[in-house]
């Protein structure tokens, strides 16, 4: 079939499964695909074609035989974001300080998707460390938004944004530690999915405070729902919920931070639309005040958290310069400091939600940068190009609470407003809908009705075959 790299991971699971097409015929399409396209973009900072090929000849003995995993991605190709170890490959996570490293093993969500029959076509570019909302590693080119080249993917999970907004891949495999999933789905046009903390195993033992988790970059709810089903720690994935009828929707359109300008006029005319769509599904909507919670005080748990990786003096001498700034200042930070300050935070903000069952924000208050940000030598510079990406996701990553980017392509010209900066030509704004700690499967209802009032989550950027 010329057409898989169109279709969706859940259709190419089924196809596989009837055995209308091969594993080997799809691993084939999408690593055609990626040897193709990929130069343009820099999605993949490592493809391994030999072993994933090996891996669909390995699924279609399976399946042959009738022990093929009962999963809804099984045969499906998937990357795998390189901040997480899978055997045999690189584990550079972004950073030269890591050049060197090879993986021995698969890590543990590595193997589980191994079990549900994935195969991995190779490894996801990502900022160093997932520090920052651009890719724009040392080890590679920077990853490249296919909706404007010159603009970035987003980060930290570029690279994962990057393959599905090209179709290098069906599904994105990423995570999100302030925002590394819904900002790259954001600027990318795709949908992004934030679960609650606690909801997926956790695979990041050096990320003591539990900011991040796992999650998938898709242009479906079914594609997305279909990888947290094989990561989830429960089955709060398997049972799609009813929307019901009267719950408490508020609005917040601009963000209080300083050096932060108003959101842009498109992006407003986004959420507009996304509150008129809940409100029509019987949903209360309102406007609210910005969570108090300013970028000053989510920074000490991020220079925590970078300041906790365990890398020695010549290793930390290799680090891009804003990664280097923040591990410096957060080892002034106890963990215990760090964590009372999570805990003090997330209590605050609780109480800000009181009794609101859905939030929806701009997923990001600016566009996306031009490519290279990443790597300025001024560390306070790209600090300050980061805060507007971050400034709505990252208060939830503090929280726990799960929350979503979903793409509101709008009419052309809709909401522009020519004295701000708009996102890429014809890219879809991301609006965040952000639900209450553990209430996963509300927000994904969220997601199914938006997905079809909308017509669906499935955006093209112009040029790409």
């Amino acid at each position: 079939m010329s057409d898989l790299h169109l279709r969706t991971a859940v259709e190419l699971a089924s196809l596989m499964a009837t055995g209308e097409v091969s594993g080997v015929e799809v691993t084939d399409a999408f690593l055609d695909r990626l040897a193709r396209l990929n130069p343009s973009v820099a999605a993949f900072c490592h493809v391994a074609g030999a072993s994933a090929r090996r891996g669909a000849r390995a699924f279609d003995r399976q399946r042959a035989r009738g022990h093929a995993p009962a999963s809804p991605l099984a045969g499906v190709p998937l990357g795998i974001k390189d901040l997480y170890p899978v055997r045999a490959m690189p584990l550079r996570a972004g950073s030269r300080a890591l050049a060197w490293m090879r993986s021995p093993v698969d890590g543990p969500n590595v193997r589980r998707l191994r079990e549900a029959g994935v195969v991995v076509l190779g490894k996801l570019a990502t900022a160093e460390f997932g520090a920052m909302p651009f890719t724009d590693p040392d080890i590679g080119p920077s990853v490249r938004n296919p909706w404007d080249l010159a603009r970035t993917a987003g980060g930290s999970s570029g690279g994962s944004a990057a393959a599905v907004a090209a179709r290098l891949l069906p599904l994105g495999h990423a995570s999100d530690g302030g925002g590394s999933i819904r900002i790259p789905a954001a600027l990318c046009g795709l949908f992004g999915f934030k679960p609650s903390r606690g909801a997926l195993h956790h695979a990041s033992p050096l990320e003591r405070l539990c900011l991040s988790t796992e999650g998938p970059i898709a242009r479906s709810v079914g594609d997305a729902r279909a990888l947290l089903r094989v990561l989830a720690t429960d089955d709060r994935f398997d049972r799609p919920v009813d929307l019901p009828r009267g719950l408490r929707v508020r609005l917040l359109l601009h963000a209080e931070e300083p050096g932060v300008e108003r959101t842009p006029a498109q992006s407003v005319a986004a959420v507009r639309t996304v509150a008129a769509l809940l409100e029509a599904a019987g949903c209360v909507v309102e406007d609210i005040g910005a969570p108090p919670l300013g970028a000053g005080e989510f920074l000490p748990l991020w220079q925590r958290t970078f300041a906790g990786l365990p890398l020695p003096g010549f290793m930390h001498a290799r680090l891009q310069p804003v990664t280097r700034a923040l591990r410096e200042a957060g080892r002034a930070i106890s963990h215990a400091q760090a964590r009372a300050l999570r805990d003090a935070l997330c209590e605050r903000l609780t109480r800000w939600w009181g009794e609101t069952d859905l939030l929806v924000t701009p997923a990001v208050a600016s566009a996306a940068p031009r490519v290279g940000v990443g790597r300025g030598a001024d560390a306070a510079a790209v600090l300050a190009q980061a805060v507007p990406l971050a400034v709505f996701t990252a208060p939830f990553n503090v929280t726990g609470q799960p929350a979503m980017s979903v793409p509101v392509a709008l009419p052309q010209g809709a909401g522009r407003d020519a004295s701000t900066a708009a996102p890429p030509p014809s890219a879809p704004c991301g609006v965040q809908v952000v639900a209450r700690v553990g209430e996963d499967a509300r927000l994904l209802a969220v997601a199914r009705v938006l997905e079809h009032a909308l017509g669906g989550f499935d955006h093209d950027p112009p040029g790409w075959d």
